[in-house]
């Protein structure tokens, strides 16, 4: 299923009005104010408007100016009013799913800076580390095979020796690797 984008068209109005309103609170009270409150209590007491198109956008918030721009603003002003932050009471924000997910990323790859931006980069650096240690290891000829192991015809039997130096950071491969005889390439 392909995934669309929709937005609450209320949403941007009322974000849009809170932040006028916050502009007209008095600084010793905006810090008893919490934004995030106030346009979760004004959201909960107007209808949503839903777009899916920059066209039904335009429509939509042009319409819910006409129709509910008084109903915003009334709104707002008495979230404002409704959750202004009582010192003692504890607020506890929800941490999304996602969040949880980075940090346990952060926690296994060593790497409190991990952003989600930033995770395919590091993935792919672990992944291109990991195919240089395997890249890095010499195959080494094991010893004779015995006598009640299989054989096919052109079948060498190799065991990995590990040459990865702590300085080694380049690919080394070894023409070994690339063996037109192993059972892989023979058909």
């Amino acid at each position: 299923m392909t995934q669309h984008q929709y937005k609450n068209i209320m949403e941007i109005l009322v974000e849009q009005e809170v932040a006028h309103q916050i502009r007209k609170v008095p600084p010793q009270m905006v810090q008893y104010v919490r934004a995030v409150e106030v346009i979760t209590y004004a959201l909960n007491r107007l209808p949503v408007l839903y777009a899916c198109s920059e066209k039904g956008m335009k429509i939509q918030l042009r319409e819910a100016k006409q129709r509910y721009g008084p109903q915003i603003v009334q709104q707002v002003q008495w979230a404002i009013t409704a959750v202004q932050r009582d010192p003692l009471r504890q607020f506890k924000p929800i941490q999304q799913k996602d969040q949880k997910t980075l940090d346990d990323l952060r926690t296994l790859l060593k790497n409190p800076e991990l952003t989600w931006e930033n995770v395919p980069q590091a993935v792919s650096q672990l992944l291109t580390l990991s195919m240089e240690q395997h890249f890095n290891q010499k195959r080494v000829e094991a010893p004779a095979p015995q006598e009640d192991e299989p054989k096919s015809p052109g079948y060498k039997q190799y065991r990995k020796k590990d040459t990865w130096g702590e300085n080694d950071r380049k690919v080394k491969p070894n023409l070994d690797d690339f063996d037109w005889d192993q059972d892989a390439f023979v058909r």
